[in-house]
């Protein structure tokens, strides 16, 4: 059993991709055959899972895993009672097998993502964002991941930027 006081929560990257997570059932912390699990906080307006990247090889610098995003959001104070919370969630091809995702999500929607750069998870104005990230693989249980080529410079140039000042969001 994982008790909720006994994880951390981690706030990641800067600017407008400020997002918190919990690593609930990550290598570190939990003992499991396959399976990785975080939760993703997202404040509005803001991107996670950017820069996109891909676990999709067993080699030194990925872990094969496929992931699975099950998503809810909440409407910010304010909003009227007919607003229906969205954010969007894109994965695109990293190789010869075809991949091309962009989609809309609502509260209690999930997407499979088998392969392929993941990324953005994008928190619409208004909405805050949480997902639910699941993770598992054939291979050893760990997380290695590879930044698109053409975003590795984003964390660094954002560095500077302040974290949104909302996080943390749920101690």
């Amino acid at each position: 059993m994982v008790k909720a006081e006994d994880n951390e929560t981690v706030l990641r990257g800067n600017g407008p991709t400020s997002r918190q997570a919990r690593n609930f059932g990550m290598m570190n912390n939990t003992e499991a055959e396959r399976l990785l699990v975080c939760e993703v906080i997202t404040p509005s307006g803001s991107w996670s899972s950017y820069p996109v990247h891909k676990h999709d090889r067993n080699n030194d610098h990925e872990t094969a895993l496929e992931e699975i995003y099950y998503f809810q959001m909440r409407a910010l104070p304010g909003a009227p009672d007919q607003a229906r919370p969205l954010a969007y969630q894109g994965a695109s091809t990293a190789d010869e097998r075809p991949l091309n995702i962009m989609t809309e999500v609502h509260p209690g929607d999930t997407v499979l993502i088998p392969y392929g750069w993941h990324g953005p998870s994008i928190a619409a104005p208004g909405y805050d964002l949480y997902y639910l990230n699941v993770m598992g693989g054939g291979g050893q249980r760990d997380w290695k991941v590879t930044i698109r080529d053409d975003q590795t410079w984003i964390n660094q140039a954002l560095q500077s930027q302040p974290r949104n000042d909302r996080l943390p969001m749920i101690d």
